[in-house]
């Protein structure tokens, strides 16, 4: 499921499969669909980090797996049941 407020950007960060079909959903619903690919240099990153510590963006995490857990982690992903981010937590 996809929730995306009126006026909302979808952007696809790692199109995969899934996620390309998801896009390619929301287009046919009237919502904007940005696709991209991963490529990180550190003045994105500060800019991302910026965004979610002043509110104007949210990630939203399903669930959280310690390190020593993470092959439960993948497990869970590969359900395809998962309804945001899932974080892996480091000591």
């Amino acid at each position: 499921m996809m929730i995306l407020r009126p006026g909302g950007v979808y952007l696809l960060g790692n199109p995969g499969l899934v996620s390309r079909i998801r896009g390619a959903w929301a287009r046919r619903n009237s919502k904007a669909v940005v696709p991209g690919s991963s490529s990180y240099n550190v003045d994105d990153l500060v800019l991302v980090r910026g965004l979610i510590e002043s509110g104007r963006v949210k990630p939203v995490i399903d669930r959280r797996y310690p390190l020593e857990h993470i092959a439960d982690a993948h497990r869970y992903v590969d359900t395809g049941e998962k309804a945001g981010n899932v974080v892996i937590t480091i000591p």
